[in-house]
This record gives C-alpha cells, sequence and structure tokens, in this order.
C-alpha cells in the first residue's frame, strides 16, 4: 500500500503535507493485519482525488482478505 500511495519513504513523517500524513496513518492501521478496522472519519483533511485513490488502494489490498472494514464519515458539517 505504501508503494501505491506513493508515500516519500526517506521523509520525516512530520515533515509530509498533511494529506500524506492522513494517507500513512491510514497504511499503518492496515498494516495490522487486523480482523477488524475501525475508521473514524479516515478521510479528513484529504482532497476528493486522493480519496479516490485511497479506496482504490483499500480495495486492492483487501479484496481477497477476511479483514472486516467499517468508516465511519459525518459529512454536512
Amino acid at each position: 500500500m505504501l508503494d501505491f500511495m506513493k508515500i516519500p519513504l526517506k521523509k520525516n513523517a512530520g515533515s509530509l503535507s498533511r494529506g500524506l500524513r492522513a494517507m500513512l496513518r491510514l497504511v499503518l492501521a492496515f498494516s495490522w493485519d487486523a480482523e477488524l478496522i475501525l475508521l473514524d472519519e479516515p478521510f479528513s483533511g484529504i482532497d476528493p482525488a486522493s480519496r479516490e485513490k485511497i479506496v482504490e488502494g483499500i480495495l486492492m489490498s483487501y479484496s481477497r482478505t477476511t479483514t472486516k472494514i467499517k468508516i465511519f464519515d459525518v459529512r454536512g458539517r
């Protein structure tokens, strides 16, 4: 997923843009190989084009596993 998201590995996480930090947090959440992953507003601060890329990466990475993913995302605030 790191390669797919194109997150620079040689940069300090604190120096990444807000969107890249959000993507890094998602990659870390999925790295645990858990049976259940709960995400609370995981797309907050991420531009729409990057959101689509993230969803595509999640679907590619987890389409053949038994991991359950629940996303909580509140709109209209």
